[in-house]
């Protein structure tokens, strides 16, 4: 354990313990999803040098004569298995000679660091006096190698289609569906240790997405679906579903079912060879689909940022499907399903726009919202899907207490209590919760984690912040070990408890000094 002098002045003779630092941090990772690797680098990341923050160390005092340093250092995670030995590279490093600003508490990584594989970061922080306090350990994955989906990737269909002809009569007797399924691997395509093993395509993980389309030529984008690749779903064959409903909305003749897959790291789209169906069937007709004002992409499908719809969304129907004298109704999500809203008042009478409203938005992110229509007109359709996929939220707030002062909490001048709040958030609404705690060193045992609650799936009091989260009694907070870092948690659900987004931690020391 390094030491250092007491913040009483460089001469002092007096020595404290400093306890490792709480491991670095690195904006752009990814939020980790269930049963996934954790602490994902985007690909979109490794083009560029990367950010590493950390938190302000205790007892700081860098002059000129005394500067101040921090090294940052990145080993392999090799398994077991491998027999290779990790090597400890340092890979950035910056020197203070006067007072730290919170805005250069960072680092950033060369790009020639930045290699695919698991790895390890950590810093070293040398101290005016030249003690040398380490960090604890950041493990994240970078990932710049796409999916590979074999040699002739193109859907299988179960059962097989006659002649590649696809009949109303095929339909009605298989369930009112097509199911296409991603062809096996080879057996000469299969990595060592996966022998035996399904794998839909080589590289599968959890967070990946597949899509498939259904179009009248070989690189359209009429998408028909989106699965999101949970646990379950690997080890086995995967199946994709076309409707009878959406096949019969396009009209007769050769369409070009196919499938993309986008890997969680965002690395180059994959995307299977097209299969040619020569449909025979009885088109449907259905109005062409709606579109989503404030996100881009195509007829089909778009991507929404929830900043681009801080008001809400807007949802615009072609010209046609103003009638004279029938409503239209609109609908955002699957009618009756959670979060789903319909309308059929547009924004001013005769007008094509709908407004959805703001709650509406942030329950769908991370997750795809089907848009339709249907014209009041007896025996008319409801309009083809549009499907617009929601991301996820960015520029969260960071929890803050005024009992926090410079990165550190101090007994000796706090109260009975210490209180933290949250600021505002894009879509902040009352049907949220919030959780929010500290996970710190415990006093007793200075190997065992503790955590302490702060709040506790609490409901979300007011659509602007700040807002109080809780407080911790000083009985608490003395749990903790002194002079070791702790770090606050913070996650917001956006519907009703199915998913959480974390929201950024925050860092500081627990001392107890007058001084």
């Amino acid at each position: 354990m390094a030491t250092s002098k007491a913040p009483t002045g460089k001469n002092s003779t007096v020595r404290l313990e400093l306890a490792p630092y709480q491991p670095p941090s690195i904006p752009a990772l990814l939020p980790d999803i269930e049963d996934g690797r954790s602490n994902q680098l985007p690909f979109n990341a490794t083009f560029t040098p990367l950010r590493v923050e950390f938190s302000r160390w205790a007892f700081s005092d860098p002059s000129e004569e005394d500067p101040e340093g921090l090294e940052l250092f990145m080993e392999p995670v090799f398994d077991a298995a491998d027999g290779k030995a990790a090597i400890k590279t340092p890979v950035a490093s910056k020197q203070w000679t006067a007072y730290i600003p919170d805005d250069d508490l960072f680092v950033e990584i060369p790009t020639r660091y930045l290699l695919d594989g698991r790895h390890k970061l950590y810093y070293e922080v040398t101290l005016f006096n030249g003690d040398v306090t380490p960090s604890g350990d950041l493990l994240f994955s970078i990932d710049r190698t796409p999916p590979s989906l074999g040699e002739e990737p193109l859907l299988r269909f179960n059962p097989p289609v006659p002649n590649d002809e696809l009949t109303d009569a095929y339909l009605q007797n298989n369930d009112q569906q097509l199911v296409g399924a991603l062809p096996p691997l080879r057996d000469d395509e299969v990595p060592p240790g996966f022998e035996g093993e399904t794998l839909p395509y080589l590289g599968a993980a959890v967070g990946d997405v597949v899509q498939w389309y259904w179009s009248q030529n070989p690189a359209g984008k009429d998408l028909v679906g989106r699965l999101d690749l949970k646990k379950a779903h690997l080890g086995k064959p995967l199946q994709l579903v076309f409707p009878a409903d959406f096949i019969r909305q396009s009209s007769s003749g050769m369409h070009f079912p196919r499938y993309e897959v986008h890997d969680y790291a965002g690395t180059a789209v994959q995307r299977s060879m097209s299969v040619a169906l020569n449909f025979k069937g009885t088109p449907v007709t259905a109005r062409t689909p709606p579109t989503v004002k404030e996100a881009s992409g195509n007829a089909f499908a778009s991507s929404l940022k929830p900043v681009d719809a801080a008001n809400g969304a807007t949802v615009v129907i072609p010209a046609d499907a103003v009638v004279e004298g029938a409503v239209t109704t609109v609908y955002w999500g699957e009618p009756g399903t959670a979060h789903a809203y319909q309308t059929d008042t547009p924004v001013s009478p005769g007008a094509r726009e709908y407004h959805i409203p703001k709650a509406y938005i942030a329950p769908h992110m991370g997750k795809v919202v089907e848009v339709h229509y249907q014209v009041g007109v007896i025996g008319e359709k409801p309009s083809q899907i549009h499907r617009t996929s929601v991301s996820w939220l960015t520029g969260l707030p960071y929890v803050q207490s005024d009992s926090i002062d410079n990165g550190l909490l101090n007994l000796e001048k706090l109260g009975t209590a210490a209180t933290f709040t949250l600021g505002s958030w894009t879509h902040m609404a009352t049907s949220q919760f919030v959780s929010a705690w500290i996970e710190g060193t415990d006093r007793s045992d200075v190997n065992r984690t503790l955590t302490l609650p702060i709040a506790n799936e609490m409901k979300v009091p007011a659509e602007t912040g700040p807002i109080t989260l809780g407080t911790l009694a000083k009985a608490e907070l003395q749990k903790l070990a002194h002079r070791y870092q702790f770090r606050i948690h913070v996650q917001v659900t956006f519907d009703d408890k199915t998913s959480w987004l974390k929201f950024p931690s925050v860092d500081a020391t627990l001392v107890d000094t007058a001084s």
